[in-house]
């Protein structure tokens, strides 16, 4: 499997900036109101037996503080947790969240955990940056150290794409990855996620503020047999 560092080109089979409906499941239009999608990869581009697969890098709009889902602790369920995501891949690579909208801070069902002014400015601040990177990307107005590139932040799509290895990094010292999965370390480092005992895979890692706010390291790993895409977030 074919592994780079340091995307800042992009390709037929890397799109930035991707459109939600072609992201998301018909059946819960509500994620987008969650999510920002940052790339599309077709993973022929570290692949070629995965060639038509897409999956898509995205950002959620949360956490304004803290981890994702730590206020929700009872929405989660055994592919949902604390600072972990899973998504079901379909056959037109969409994305089915694999669990309930109250997961989310934001969704309507939790208003009124919303007690702290900080986070609705905080959402509405995220949104706004998003659609001027958006834009910037778009009209190619961005610069970067006089380099092509649209991103005001670091200037980076991905910060690794592909590779064999899940290497190890304050996400994997938690303990509160979802049960439907298995995690394991060796000792220099290298994670295996299971689930059934089939192995999920590295596929790309990006910087949330090279699109919006967010992790310094959004993880999105696959397992095939399954069609799970896994994502969890690097907090440094």
């Amino acid at each position: 499997m074919n592994y780079r560092e340091i995307i800042n080109e992009l390709n037929e089979n890397l799109h930035a900036f991707p459109e939600a409906e072609t992201v998301f499941s018909e059946k819960q239009p509500w994620l987008k109101e969650h999510f920002l999608p940052c790339i599309s990869i077709d993973l022929v581009e570290i692949n070629p037996e995965w060639k038509g697969i897409t999956l898509h890098l995205i950002n959620p709009q949360e956490p304004g503080d803290g981890l994702i889902g730590e206020l929700t602790q009872f929405a989660h369920n055994e592919f949902i947790g604390i600072n972990w995501l899973s998504f079901r891949l379909t056959e037109d690579n969409r994305y089915e969240f694999l669990g309930d909208e109250r997961y989310f801070l934001r969704s309507p069902a939790n208003k009124h955990l919303l007690t702290d002014p900080y986070l609705e400015k905080y959402f509405a601040e995220n949104l706004k940056n998003y659609a001027e990177q958006k834009k910037a990307f778009q009209e190619k107005t961005g610069d970067y150290n006089g380099e092509p590139y649209f991103s005001k932040y670091d200037g980076l799509f991905l910060n690794s794409l592909g590779g064999e290895r899940i290497e190890s990094s304050n996400w994997s010292t938690s303990d509160d990855i979802p049960s439907a999965y298995k995690m394991t370390q060796d000792e220099d480092g290298n994670v295996t996620i299971t689930h059934n005992g089939n192995r999920f895979y590295h596929i790309a890692s990006a910087c949330g503020y090279s699109y919006s706010h967010g992790a310094d390291n959004i993880v999105m790993l696959y397992e095939p047999i399954s069609r799970l895409v896994l994502f969890t977030y690097d907090w440094t």
